[in-house]
């Protein structure tokens, strides 16, 4: 939205990767869409990751593993993730270093 005018978005993602989000905007305010796509391009992966599973559930798994939240329990009706799939998310994220978002 932001790159066609819009002021934004409220993005679960954002969240737990703010970095790749104001890599974007920042490229976007600079009218650099060849570097905003190149960035895009690097936050659509772990975007991917999270939003293959449960993508609330997954933010949560993601905030408390950086010490952000204190707990990935969710309220009803939704479900929290069992142990695998959460080992399986935090490693797919760390694989992606995800933390990180230099193209």
């Amino acid at each position: 939205m932001f790159a066609l005018g819009g002021d934004g978005v409220v993005s679960g993602n954002a969240i737990c990767i703010p970095k790749h989000y104001a890599k974007v905007c920042e490229a976007i305010q600079a009218k650099d869409y060849e570097l905003t796509t190149k960035y895009w391009r690097r936050t659509s992966k772990p975007n991917t990751t999270m939003c293959a599973i449960n993508s609330i559930a997954a933010y949560k798994v993601i905030l408390k593993n950086q010490r952000i939240i204190a707990t990935t329990e969710m309220r009803h009706p939704f479900e929290n993730l069992t142990a695998q799939p959460e080992i399986d998310l935090l490693a797919a994220m760390a694989q992606l270093d995800y933390r990180n978002a230099i193209i």
